[in-house]
Formats: structure tokens, C-alpha cells, sequence
């Protein structure tokens, strides 16, 4: 229950309310007998005691009357006011602040607030921001900053919707959007699979949350089906995230009995086509607070969680932790950080989502310049720290709550959640989006496959690690019998791939992602690995020379110290390393840069492995593995071979 509010006028407020309340001064013109006065006193009072006692109908059937008995008097407004926002009735109290303030400007400043507040809340932003202008010079100290806040934000709303960008916004259809609640939308690697949460209701009509997956069919979305996890409908299950490898499911359970808080972060792996053995993320990431919301960079490496723990900006914050180890089929997490001023704010800040570029973070925030509601933002990593977050803008934000933003890899397939207008009901739905060039992410795809036995031709569980040369930064991923595996890249990068798997050969790859327009976002090939046994050759695709040189590039490293492992697991082998040249340049030429090549690794791995292991020959150009006409097939001539001497 609000007391009743005194109202001031401002002088230069006659010149904008007139066409708007011309009704009004209509029924002010009417004069004022004592004995009415006296009846609209007496009707105040008695709709002062039917607030007291929360009968608000007869509170405002009494005031009307005052009103009708004194249209002159500014209390019966101000209480109408009161009434009219504990019913809902958003009109009549804008009548009832904008008569305050025709009767008298130095009786209740903070009208001009309040009708400020009711116009942004409608998506007026225009008739907002003057109002906001108004009250400006009076707002206090506590008050400045939330009302510079909402003239930023109502300048920003109607410059954005001014510019009339182009976004084209559908929704996936009933399938997937009911009368219920969906929200917290997740995207597979491959844009195959639409991961969310619905609000469900048991026999008892109580709500509860739960996880559904749709596939992808030839003819759009199938019927989702939900994911088993709990039958415990006590228990909230919800904002899910599926790591990039197709391995790993993060979500948020609420209420389950080994939980920190009232609600935490669990993690499932999948096996045999199901999400087995969830486990909560410990104590390191859930504290007696709220921890929920959970997003898993592409590389397993970070895990980025919305909190309201204690040590943030204030409300929910967003905040990040390294995913230090994996052992027995736990994660190990460092301390988690809060993302800064730059992303967060003192209101709520949520609902992230890192992309698989690694770089760029999607997120709402109730706290920062927007339309109202919630909005969603990006901020990029850039230089060592996260960037100022900027506002997505119209059409995509809007006066209603816009969250849960996530984009696939490829940035072709984008979903998000609304109660905006064209919801089922006025609940949240799922809307998709095609995402501006101007708030996309880094170019980033997806390569997939299998790994097989090169003689049975049968599926191998194999490890692969896949490393950002320039960086050295490494991420894992197990490739499994009947899924393969899958992990996420990134176009302007050179990347080194290194399969191992007990009895087979040392298997590398290079991908060289430089050039941003060559880049194949979806690549799929599979990888066949050839049993140890004498006579067995494999190319070391990841160590460089520069031109006419013999001297490792320091990028070589990261190959010749998978070598080093590759040997000590396999101490009864001994290898010969082979140096190969293109045709260019004379036979002689090409023997000693090749030989000298070789020598060079012979070198390295000298430090660790008995040079008795170990023997080099240089070869030229005298046995090429593809056609020297072209730059592409000198290319792959010019390497260097470990060949298998003994087992």
C-alpha cells in the first residue's frame, strides 16, 4: 500500500498536457460549492480507510465520487493514482496524474516521474523521456541515477527504432511453443537439435521445470520429447547447455537433496545415446545462493553461470570459471570470477551465452540502458577483457522480457525467449532469429567424424586433442563408437589435430584457417588410424619450416612433444625420420635441405628418447605423394615421415 503523494507542476508542462488531457480541463472548469467541498472530503476519508483495509474497488468507487463532488482538489487525484495502480488500470491513472498536475505543479514533483515510468512501460518512449526531462531537475541523489538511466534509455529506443533495421524474427511454430512456458533455448553443434525448458503443472496444479530436446527432420521441427533426468516434480530441471563435442549436458536443478543452495549447476555425460550419472559441480561453483543458468565454452576450458552470490555488482551477476581438469568423470573448477562493471550491473544481470568463437558473450541484463524489461546484449572479449556491452537493439529487444539468446556456431540458426507481443498467451515463447552481421560472432564451424582401424575398417573410441597453434590452448575430445565426435573451430586460426589411441600409430592434422573466405563451416571426414607394426609410416603434418631453412618453427612444439609420448609409450620401437622436398630447385639441393630437416627433429628428440631410436635420411624429391604441377600437391610433398623400423 503507497501513502498519499503530494504533486508539484512544472511550468512548462501546460504546452505538452493540453492535447492530452483537454478532457479534463473540461470538467475543471466547473466551479465548486462549499458543501461539495466538504462531500469530496468526506469521501476521501472514507476511501482513505478502504485502502487501510484493501477493499481498493470500494476505495475507488468512493474517490470517483469525490472527484465528480470537487474536480478542483488535487488529493482525490493522487489517491486515484494509488488505486488505479494497485488495480491495473494503467489509463485511468494516467488521468489521474496528468489532472494532479494541471491543478497544481507545486504539490507532488514526483508525478512527472511516475507518468515517465507508465509511458516507457507502454513503449512510449517520446512522451517517456519528456516527462523523465521534467523530473530531472527535482530527482535526489537515491533517484539521479535510475532516472538518467531511463533518459538514456528512452533516447537510445526511439533512435533504434528510428533506424528501422531489418531483422527478420519468426517462431518455430506450435510444435514447440504452447500455452505453457518455454524459454532457455540451446543449440546443437550441427543446428540439428533445439534444446530448451517448459514450465510444466502436476496433478496439484504446482509448476515445475523441465528440459525438451526437437531433432531437426526433413520437414522441420519434430515433437520435442522431454529429457529423463528426474521424476521428482518437486524439483525445478532447466536452462540447459550441451557442450560443443555433443558429450556433456550443464543445467540448473532446484530443490535436489545433495544441493548447496536453492539452486546449483549439474553436469550429465552422455552415454549410449543417454545422459547418465548427473552430478552437482560442487561446492567451488554452488554456494548457499542461487547458481543457475549455465554456458560451456566450445572448447570445455570455461563455464560461464549466472549468480546472486555475494562479492558481484549486485542482484544476479554473470561469472566465469576455468574447467580445469576432468578426472574419473568429475570436473575440476577454478574460483569463479564476476565479468566486471562492463557486463554487469546493481539490477539483474543474466542468461548467458558464449558463443563457440570463445570471444563473444550474449546475456540480458534488467540494469542497463534499454527498452524496458529485459533486454539482451553482447559483449566481445577483446585485449585481455570484456568489452562494454551493447544494447541488440530493436526489433530484436523490445518493451517486454528478451532473454536466454543462443547462436549456433555457424550463426545461421539463432533462438531466444519473449513474452512480447505474439506469444501463446502472453507467456514465454521461443522466437528464432536471424542475427545482424553487426552483432554476429567470429566465423566458426564444426568439423565431425569418425575414427576407424584402418585394416578391420571397424569404429575405434580414440582421444583427440585439438591445439590453437598460436596460443598453444588445447581442448579434448573423445570420439565414441556410434556418435563419433564433433568440435567446433574458428576461421583466421591454424589449428593442430593428434589422435591417440593404444596399439595404433601416431596420427596428426593441420588445419589452416587463415583465410576466412576459403573456410568450410561444416567439414566432416574420418580419421583412419593403422595398428603399430614394422614398415608403418605416418606424416608429421604439424612441424614447420620456414623457407630454405632448417630450424623448427617454435609452432612444431606442440607435434614433437606428441612424438616424445608416442615413443616412450612404445619403448621397443625404433623409427627412421624421413625429410621430403618438392621438385623445385636441383636433386642435390633438395637431398641436403631435406636430410638437414630431419637431423633437426632427430635433434629435438634426442633430449628425451635414446638416440639409438633413432635415425634420419633425407630423400629430396625422389618419392612424392601427390602431383608436384600444382602449389596444393607441392604442398603435401613437402614433409617430413616417421617410418616404423622395429616393434
Amino acid at each position: 500500500m503507497r501513502r498519499n503523494k503530494l504533486v508539484a507542476f512544472h511550468p512548462y508542462l501546460c504546452i505538452v498536457l493540453v492535447p492530452l488531457v483537454a478532457l479534463i480541463f473540461m470538467f475543471s472548469s466547473c466551479k465548486t460549492t462549499k458543501i461539495e467541498a466538504r462531500k469530496s472530503i468526506s469521501l476521501v476519508e472514507k476511501a482513505k480507510s478502504a485502502i487501510l483495509s484493501g477493499d481498493y474497488l470500494e476505495a475507488e468507487n468512493l474517490i470517483l465520487k469525490a472527484i465528480q463532488s470537487d474536480s478542483t482538489a488535487i488529493t482525490p487525484y493522487l489517491l486515484l493514482s494509488d488505486i488505479s495502480e494497485e488495480l491495473k488500470k494503467t489509463e485511468q491513472q494516467k488521468f489521474a496524474l496528468h489532472k494532479a498536475l494541471s491543478i497544481d505543479s507545486l504539490y507532488y514533483k514526483a508525478a512527472y516521474k511516475l507518468l515517465g515510468g507508465l509511458y516507457f512501460t507502454e513503449g512510449n518512449y517520446k512522451e517517456a523521456l519528456n516527462f523523465y526531462l521534467f523530473y530531472q531537475p527535482y530527482a535526489k541523489a537515491g533517484d539521479s541515477s535510475f532516472v538518467n538511466n531511463r533518459i538514456n534509455s528512452a533516447r537510445f529506443s526511439i533512435q533504434s527504432i528510428a533506424e528501422n533495421r531489418q531483422v527478420l524474427i519468426d517462431k518455430p511454430g506450435e510444435i514447440i511453443n504452447t500455452s505453457r512456458q518455454e524459454y532457455w533455448p540451446g543449440i546443437s553443434t550441427n543446428d540439428s537439435a533445439l534444446y530448451f525448458t517448459r514450465l510444466l503443472t502436476n496433478d496439484m496444479n504446482m509448476p515445475y521445470e523441465r528440459i525438451f530436446v526437437a531433432e531437426l527432420g526433413s520437414d522441420g521441427w519434430e515433437l520435442p520429447e522431454e529429457l529423463s533426468i528426474s521424476d521428482d516434480q518437486a524439483t525445478n530441471i532447466g536452462t540447459v547447455c550441451i557442450s560443443a563435442d555433443g558429450k556433456w549436458l550443464f543445467f540448473t536443478a532446484c530443490g535436489l537433496k545433495n544441493g548447496f543452495g536453492s539452486c546449483d549447476i549439474y553436469y550429465a555425460r552422455r552415454k549410449d545415446n543417454r545422459w547418465i550419472e548427473p552430478r552437482n559441480a560442487g561446492a567451488v561453483i554452488n554456494t548457499s545462493a542461487w547458481e543457475a543458468q549455465p554456458s560451456v565454452s566450445s572448447d570445455n576450458r570455461f563455464l560461464y553461470f549466472a549468480s546472486n552470490r555475494s562479492g558481484g555488482q549486485g542482484g544476479m551477476d554473470i561469472w566465469c570459471c576455468e574447467m580445469t581438469e576432468m578426472k574419473d568423470g568429475y570436473f575440476f573448477f577454478s574460483k569463479p570470477q564476476n565479468l566486471g562493471r562492463k557486463v554487469n550491473t546493481p539490477a539483474n544481470d543474466f542468461s548467458p551465452f558464449i558463443h563457440a568463437d570463445g570471444k563473444t558473450l550474449y546475456y540480458s541484463s534488467e540494469g542497463k540502458y534499454g527498452f524496458g524489461g529485459s533486454d539482451i546484449y553482447v559483449s566481445r572479449y577483446l585485449d585481455g577483457g570484456w568489452s562494454e556491452a551493447e544494447n541488440l537493439g530493436y526489433p530484436i529487444n523490445s518493451r517486454f522480457n528478451d532473454d536466454g539468446l543462443a547462436v549456433s556456431p555457424s550463426a545461421k540458426t539463432a533462438f531466444f525467449a519473449s513474452n512480447r507481443e505474439g506469444s501463446i498467451g502472453g507467456s514465454k515463447d521461443l522466437f528464432r532469429l536471424h542475427l545482424p552481421e553487426i552483432f554476429k560472432p567470429n566465423v566458426t564451424g564444426y568439423i565431425k567424424g569418425f575414427v576407424y582401424d584402418s585394416e578391420s575398417g571397424e569404429r575405434l573410441e580414440a582421444d583427440i586433442e585439438i591445439t590453437l597453434i598460436e596460443t598453444g590452448s588445447t581442448h579434448k575430445v573423445t570420439s565414441s563408437l556410434t556418435e563419433g565426435f564433433i568440435t567446433t573451430v574458428n576461421a583466421g586460426e591454424m589449428y593442430a589435430m593428434h589422435v591417440r589411441k593404444d596399439g595404433y600409430l601416431f596420427y596428426s592434422r593441420h588445419f589452416d584457417l587463415k583465410q576466412a573466405a576459403e573456410f568450410h563451416q561444416a567439414e566432416q571426414f574420418d580419421i583412419n588410424l593403422e595398428p603399430v607394426k614394422q614398415g608403418g609410416i605416418f606424416v608429421l603434418n604439424n612441424v614447420f619450416f620456414d623457407f630454405n631453412s632448417d630450424v623448427l618453427k617454435p609452432e612444431s612444439e606442440f607435434e614433437l612433444k606428441k612424438l616424445t609420448n608416442f615413443l616412450r609409450d612404445n619403448i621397443g620401437i625404433s623409427i627412421e625420420i624421413s625429410g621430403h622436398t618438392d621438385n623445385t630447385g636441383s636433386v642435390d639441393y633438395n637431398v641436403n635441405l631435406s636430410e638437414r630437416r630431419a637431423k633437426a627433429i632427430v635433434n629435438y628428440l634426442s633430449a628425451f628418447i635414446d638416440p639409438e631410436r633413432l635415425l634420419y635420411r633425407g630423400y629430396g624429391s625422389s618419392r612424392p605423394i601427390a602431383d608436384n604441377e600444382t602449389e596444393a600437391g607441392r604442398a603435401k610433398n613437402r614433409r617430413c615421415e616417421i617410418k616404423i623400423l622395429s616393434k
